[in-house]
């Protein structure tokens, strides 16, 4: 996690765009996994950014 963060920061994310970023993932992860399916955080992580990216 820390690898991915400093690596968002390097791209140019901020700081709290991170954060955000994390917790969102970590949200929709825990309420997929309520509803028994599996994300892959880092899947989901990697969308969020290339969505910012766009």
């Amino acid at each position: 996690m820390l690898e991915l963060f400093g690596e968002a920061v390097a791209a140019g994310w901020g700081e709290d765009e991170v954060f955000a970023a994390i917790v969102a993932v970590a949200d929709t992860t825990q309420l997929a996994m309520h509803r028994d399916q599996f994300l892959s955080i880092e899947t989901e992580l990697r969308r969020v950014m290339t969505k910012r990216n766009t």
